[in-house]
């Protein structure tokens, strides 16, 4: 009775009346006995603590289960059609163990474009694209990581890797890229744009293999320079003067001016420059030209008054078909050839110009007279006239000679 009274007290060492060292062990021996026979005799169990992987999510419990499927039944754990878990019902657990729940879950992959879905029980992203035998390349892009944990219904986007040419600050380069668009691409490659840099094709432009980008760099500024200003040219007419003479009354002078310009390069080749400011600093001064408008006569008949006066080389040609060919007889006015029509430069001398022509010594030489410019020949350019006369005979007696040519009024 006094062992009995020591246990339910809780107190082995102290006692109401001084006990032997060998009473001592004896009480001691007596209680652990009595505590193991309560422990079989009423079934007592110590919880252990598991954790339970659900689909990657971990959490920790303290449970009086002693298989895993005694553990998921206590903590209302059901496994849906298709799920699985490790280890198997049945088996028994110990302290620490882990209990790894494998949830089916419906996966959506849209892979550039095309859409397919699969079931799976793996966990992360990487796992389940590898269950699909779906293989992703180091640069191919993903909507979602490789170890992002899977959720029923998921969709997960794959945007292939595509050779692109991108042409930048004159340098061409290629690059693989899994960027949707020509922005998302630029910002990838840190190719920054500037407020009026232009890019072909647009931003918004889908990525596909070969496509080829241009960057041009367009610069927009004010630039400022010291400019020429023309002087302008003024003419005046006076009768104290021959026709074709001028005088020059005043030779003027250059002026200068600040002029700021609006200026658009592109790539460092100028587009255009607009002229937006103009100050004067140095006023130009007009050159004054007097032209004479009296009408002179000709010194070898001085009742003949013209308008201007030509030197040319004179040769000679004949009507007939030795000197024309197949165009004997026609002219390009559609006078009939013969003397008094002369072939002339129309640049030169007007057709159907009124002509007065003799040898530059004022005609004491020889003289041809009167004639019209009526007529146009291949060899005939600048300052240079064919006289038509009668006969072969003639033209070779003539040859070639310098004259004047008067254009008459």
């Amino acid at each position: 009775m006094q062992v009995l009274y020591l246990y339910q007290k809780g107190c082995l060492f102290m006692t109401m009346k001084k006990l032997t060292t060998k009473g001592v062990v004896t009480c001691v021996s007596v209680v652990a006995c009595l505590v193991i026979t309560s422990v079989l005799l009423l079934g007592f169990v110590f919880p252990k603590q598991i954790t339970i992987v659900d689909s990657g999510s971990e959490i920790n419990v303290l449970t009086l289960g002693t298989t895993v499927d005694e553990v998921l039944n206590e903590k209302n754990i059901s496994l849906g059609d298709g799920d699985y878990v490790l280890p198997p019902f049945g088996t028994a657990l110990k302290d620490d163990s882990t209990i790894t729940i494998y949830r089916q879950k419906t996966i959506t992959v849209i892979d550039e474009g095309e859409t397919s879905s699969f079931t799976t029980t793996a966990v992360t992203v990487k796992e389940a694209l590898k269950d699909a035998s779906i293989t992703v390349n180091p640069l191919d892009m993903m909507s979602d990581k490789g170890d992002t944990l899977l959720t029923d219904g998921m969709t997960i986007e794959i945007n292939r890797a595509n050779l692109v040419k991108v042409t930048v600050d004159g340098k061409t380069h290629e690059r693989y890229t899994a960027r949707r668009d020509v922005k998302e691409f630029l910002d990838s490659v840190c190719i920054y744009l500037g407020q009026f840099d232009e890019v072909t094709p647009s931003l918004d432009t889908p990525i596909s293999d070969g496509l080829c980008i241009n960057v041009s760099r367009v610069i927009v500024r004010e630039e400022t320079y010291e400019e020429n200003v023309a002087r302008t040219v003024v003419k005046k007419q006076s009768s104290d003067y021959n026709i074709g003479e001028t005088i020059v009354e005043q030779e003027g002078s250059d002026g200068v001016a600040k002029n700021t310009y609006k200026v658009i390069r592109r790539d460092s080749h100028l587009v255009s420059a607009t002229l937006i400011n103009s100050e004067t600093i140095k006023a130009p001064v007009d050159k004054i030209i007097t032209v004479g408008t009296n009408a002179p006569t000709i010194a070898s008949r001085g009742d003949v008054k013209y308008k201007k006066v030509i030197q040319c080389l004179a040769t000679a040609y004949e009507p007939g078909v030795q000197s024309n060919g197949k165009w004997a007889g026609i002219t390009a006015t559609g006078r009939p050839a013969g003397p008094g029509i002369v072939a002339v430069d129309p640049k030169v001398i007007p057709l159907n110009s009124k002509l007065y022509i003799e040898s530059t010594d004022d005609g004491k030489s020889w003289s041809y007279g009167y004639a019209i410019a009526g007529d146009t020949g291949g060899a005939i350019k600048g300052n240079r006239i064919d006289l038509c006369y009668s006969t072969v005979a003639e033209c070779y007696q003539f040859g070639k000679r310098q004259c004047n040519v008067y254009i008459l009024e």
